[in-house]
């Protein structure tokens, strides 16, 4: 295993147990909401794409979002938050494969997120502030990051998108068995009658292989400095 492999496995596991400590789960709160408004954006775009109109975008400061929308097919704008938001994760993890990849990674999730900020955000401050800092980051980060730095931060993101929708989707499934919380699942059980369990069953095994999918392409790449070596290594031959 290589390096920047073993650190973003290490950064990973980092971040599980720090999920895991309730304590210090305050440390992740600005990966937390950075998710959330991925989360949100992605209720939007499949409301635009199916033919509806996002109205805005809320992104509290407990982690929590919610996005009104009028028209669009509900089981696609309902499903899209989740498994919308690990696939994003991803995508991220397997395009960012080298520096010059990488930093396009972070400048599109930059600007996505200024268009976003800029069209839709609205409501709680603290979400408002947490947004316009990740997109001024991210543009600014995507400028100016080189080397190896810029494909493990954009992986490290990506790693984390996935991973905060997939512990988003461990509450969701315990809110789906026993809570009477109004959830994207329990949306779907009230338009379907299909119990909200199989929905969010189903979304989390969505994302897990979408996250699944994005690490073993990761995994299985090869940076650049190892590719360009491969390339020009002498054959060996006397001459």
């Amino acid at each position: 295993m290589r390096k920047d492999q073993w650190a973003l496995l290490a950064a990973g596991l980092v971040s599980v147990a720090i999920w895991m400590a309730p304590a210090l789960r305050p440390v992740l709160w600005p990966l937390t909401l950075f998710n959330t408004h991925i989360h949100e954006l992605c209720h939007a775009l499949a409301a635009l794409v199916t033919g509806g109109l996002p109205t805005h975008i809320v992104v509290n400061a407990n982690g929590s979002g919610v996005t009104p929308v009028t028209g669009g097919l509900l089981l696609v704008v309902a499903s899209a938050g989740y498994v919308g938001s690990a696939v994003t994760g991803g995508l991220v993890v397997a395009f960012a494969r080298d520096e010059k990849s990488s930093r396009r990674v972070l400048a599109t999730l930059g600007w996505v997120l200024v268009g976003s900020m800029a069209l839709l955000v609205r409501g709680d401050i603290a979400g408002i502030l947490v947004g316009m800092a990740w997109a001024v980051g991210l543009v600014t980060l995507a400028h100016y990051v080189r080397g190896p730095a810029a494909s493990f931060l954009a992986r490290f993101l990506g790693l984390q998108l996935g991973l905060t929708a997939l512990q988003a989707l461990a509450v969701l499934l315990n809110l789906s068995t026993w809570g009477d919380a109004m959830t994207d699942a329990k949306i779907l059980e009230q338009t379907t009658f299909v119990p909200a369990l199989f929905w969010a069953v189903g979304w989390a095994l969505s994302a897990l292989v979408a996250l699944t999918l994005g690490l073993r392409s990761a995994w299985n790449g090869k940076t650049v400095r190892a590719a360009k070596y491969a390339q020009y290594r002498p054959s060996g031959r006397g001459g």
